[in-house]
């Protein structure tokens, strides 16, 4: 992962929800300059804030830092995955959705569309 690649994303992402570099500084917890070493000199915010950054630019960490919002889950996995109701594997991404962001389980929301 590129570090510049990552302060790519975060400022298109900062951008497109209409926010200033003090925007984004105000929301997250940091200085002006922070955004502007994340943007410019391609700083890595450290991890609690790279999670405020996500939540605040309605992104995920994963997204920042690769690109990718998609997981692989290795072939292993698929077996045991496929024998899963729908409604546990949403309950078990909703907590560790909010164990990563750091809210409460119930402030989470997952909406799943299958069409």
């Amino acid at each position: 992962m590129s570090n510049m690649e990552m302060a790519r994303r975060i400022r298109e992402l900062r951008e497109a929800k209409g926010f200033s570099k003090s925007d984004l500084a105000r929301r997250t917890g940091v200085t002006t300059t922070a955004v502007w070493n994340w943007e410019t000199n391609g700083r890595r915010p450290h991890d609690e804030t790279l999670k405020q950054i996500a939540l605040c630019l309605g992104s995920s960490v994963q997204y920042l830092l690769t690109g990718q919002d998609e997981v692989e889950v290795p072939a292993r996995h698929t077996a045991a995955l496929a024998s899963r109701t729908v409604q546990s594997i949403i309950d078990d991404a909703q907590a560790e959705i909010a164990k990563i962001v750091g809210l409460s389980v119930d402030r989470v929301k997952i909406r799943v569309e299958m069409a």
